[in-house]
Parts: C-alpha cells; structure tokens; sequence
C-alpha cells in the first residue's frame, strides 16, 4: 500500500484507448521517424500516457502519439518523452510511460473534464 505524497499534477483515467505512436529523434534533425505502431493505452492524463508494446524501447526517447479519445472528432495528436519503462507479467510485454511535452490547451481540457466524470 503507497502511504507516500501523490506526485502526479493530473487525475489519471483507468480506461483503454487505442492509439498510435512513433519513435521520433530530436537530437538529429536528419533522422528518419519511425513508422507508426498501434497500442493500447493503459493509463491517460492531461500530462501523459502510459502504454503497451511488445518491445522494449528507451528511456528519454522522444514519441509522438495520435491518441482516439471519446469525446474528440479527431485524434489527440501530442509529443513527449519515455520517462519509465515497466516490465508487465505478460512476457515480453512493456508498459511505457511518456510525459507530455507538446499537447493542445484544448485536449489537456477534454482529458480533464473526461477524468472528473469517470
């Protein structure tokens, strides 16, 4: 049981959503994004995501996310950076945390008003 001080800025929303991402490289502008993978999202926040993929990818790395949320026509289109890879029970399965860099006003919004409701 956690008995420690809550960290996190945003209320967490405990509901899959599909979504899809793509490694991206900042340090060389010259650099080929990868190709966009399909996921599921485990955890969503106004201030990050946390998802699922069958391999392991690396901390700091930089990804972009097209994210279906219910109470958007359009996808969630936002960046960030891996802060956290966690090994899942599933073998070969990783949880992988990412915090928001780049993320509208509008959408941070709609996830909140989404996590108060739920």
């Amino acid at each position: 049981m956690f008995n420690g001080i809550e960290r996190r800025q945003h209320k967490r929303i405990y509901k899959p959503f599909m979504a899809s991402f793509r490694v991206t490289s900042q340090t060389n502008p010259f650099s080929i994004k990868s190709s966009w993978n399909i996921v599921t999202v485990k955890n969503l926040s106004a201030g990050g995501a946390l998802f699922l993929y069958n391999s392991r990818l690396q901390e700091n790395s930089e990804v972009d996310l097209k994210i279906n949320f219910p109470l958007s026509k359009n996808s969630i289109d936002c960046s960030g950076k891996i802060v956290r890879i966690d090994d899942q029970a599933i073998r070969h399965i990783f949880g992988i945390a990412v915090q928001f860099s780049k993320i509208q006003g509008e959408d941070q919004k709609l996830i909140n008003k989404f996590a108060d409701q739920v």
